[in-house]
């Protein structure tokens, strides 16, 4: 069970709370197949990570697109790695910039039950243990990359950063 607020837990010291986090575990079924993942993407700290965030903070794919231009321009050999929810954010990072971008081909992206809901109403979107998993895979396979690009409201990147630092 993981408790999470966008605050984190204002109640609880941060350092206990990077602890935990850092000490957090797949169980082994997701740790597997995250393992493998990374080694068939080729993926380190020598790969730039992205959470591009389609679904809730009101930011265009057009924020990462730019971003990640810049990005090129100051690191023109490096391989960057996307993580997203967005079926259509990835699919137009990818058109964009083609083979600098890793990503790994997911069964479940987050999708609303009607596109007239707000992000914000979370019992307005579709989501399974299988949409979770794959979550939680996406997490730490962002750890294992050098995280740059994401938006700065993310817990979910938070949490990977947490976890990146505590496996060093």
């Amino acid at each position: 069970i993981v408790i999470f607020n966008n605050n984190f837990l204002p109640n609880v010291d941060t350092t206990k709370t990077n602890r935990w986090l850092g000490d957090l575990k797949p169980i082994k079924e997701i740790s597997d197949k995250i393992s493998e993942i990374e080694k068939s993407l080729n993926l380190s700290k020598d790969v730039i990570g992205i959470h591009a965030r389609g679904s809730d903070f009101g930011v265009s794919v057009d924020y990462y697109l730019d971003t990640i231009n810049q990005s090129i321009k100051s690191n023109p050999d490096k391989k960057f790695f996307l993580s997203t929810e967005d079926r259509s954010f990835e699919n137009r990072i990818i058109s964009e910039f083609g083979n600098k971008i890793i990503y790994r081909v997911k069964d479940n992206y987050i999708t609303k039950k009607d596109d007239k809901t707000p992000w914000n109403d979370y019992n307005g979107f579709y989501i399974t243990k299988q949409h979770a998993q794959e979550a939680v895979e996406d997490m730490f396979l962002l750890s294992k990359t050098d995280i740059q690009i994401y938006h700065n409201n993310s817990t979910f990147v938070q949490i990977a950063k947490i976890i990146s630092e505590s496996n060093k």
